[in-house]
């Protein structure tokens, strides 16, 4: 088994991948949804003061921007929602693929008996630090079990 390889699945673990996308999106509603809430709290006091005001602005005229304005903020927070979407799985990827692989390597070392100490990540991936780890683990063993 070739473990040397470029990673060409970008879902390498879909559900981790799936759940980290699902939370950071679900925060980043939660938190957007604040920004609908002051807008409409806003244009409901100025609308009660333009009721108030004698020749003011016509208030239907008001609530007519007031739904075009909450149209376009929702869809900005849709199309915000997707592009997170797609950028955590982005980032889960880089983080996935290391674990990835340095699962395949205990895989084929449990199969074949024999641990090999050549681990290499991306230089993009994350956790660099795992495979220089597992590399010198390796070493180490193979120096104590000479000895």
């Amino acid at each position: 088994m070739n473990l040397d390889f470029n990673r060409r699945r970008f879902l390498i673990n879909p559900k981790f991948q799936f759940r980290f996308a699902f939370y950071l999106c679900t925060w980043v509603l939660a938190v957007s949804a604040i920004f609908p809430v002051i807008l409409n709290q806003a244009f409901t006091l100025l609308t009660q003061q333009l009721i108030t005001s004698p020749g003011g602005p016509e208030v239907a005229y008001i609530m007519e921007a007031r739904a075009e304005l909450m149209k376009g903020v929702y869809q900005l927070v849709a199309v915000c929602l997707v592009a997170i979407a797609g950028i955590s799985i982005f980032i889960s990827h880089r983080i996935a693929g290391p674990l990835y692989k340095l699962n395949e390597y205990f895989k084929e070392a449990t199969r074949t008996g024999v641990m090999k100490a050549d681990l290499r990540f991306r230089t993009s991936d994350h956790f660099k630090e795992l495979a220089e780890n597992y590399n010198a683990m390796v070493e180490a063993v193979s120096r104590k079990s000479q000895s």
